[in-house]
């Protein structure tokens, strides 16, 4: 009779690590770097810095010794051998769990930047990331109807080293005979 097919440590840790970790990086950066056009306030960026660096620390030290149990054959729920758990002492298991535990603790600054900011933080720059695109041209944030008529483009959104530009930051609505004017 076969066995029901057990789930390796090392999968979990690689599954949660690739896609999870990967993910939630993404919609923190984007939420980060979004957050000044919808709301028209900028995020505390030392907080925002802390924040990352815990959540980036914590989710390895989750998931890389997810890895290290499923190399040594590990599946997951089985119960650590005794050369992985020195008894009475911290083992794998329970330094994977103090750093879930940091980890998810960590977030709580991401919601206390998120709000802080929203009852109390300093009003963003129109673009305080000079980028080059449309929508970092108008208020943040931006009202229904946000341009007065159809702006005319120029120039791609991500061109880097444009010629006589004087430097990589040229707004994609500016002419070239308007460059000049704008540095």
């Amino acid at each position: 009779m076969a066995a029901a097919a057990a789930t390796n440590d090392f999968v979990t840790g690689h599954f949660h690590l690739v896609m999870g970790v990967a993910a939630t990086f993404a919609i923190l950066g984007a939420l980060f770097f979004w957050f000044p056009k919808m709301f028209g306030r900028q995020l505390n960026e030392p907080l925002g810095k802390i924040h990352f660096w815990i959540t980036l620390s914590g989710v390895y030290a989750v998931f890389l010794p997810m890895h290290l149990l499923g190399l040594q054959g590990r599946n997951a729920g089985a119960p650590l051998r005794a050369s992985l758990a020195p008894s009475g002492g911290f083992g794998i298991k329970e330094f994977i769990a103090a750093a879930t535990i940091v980890t998810s603790v960590a977030q709580l600054l991401f919601v206390v930047n998120v709000l802080s900011t929203l009852l109390r933080g300093k009003t963003a720059a129109k673009n305080p990331w000079r980028a080059t695109t449309l929508e970092w041209f108008v208020s943040s944030p931006p009202s229904h109807e946000n341009f007065a008529a159809v702006p005319a483009v120029h120039r791609g959104a991500y061109e880097i080293g444009t010629p006589f530009a004087g430097g990589d930051f040229i707004p994609q609505h500016l002419a070239p005979e308007q460059i000049a004017k704008y540095r």
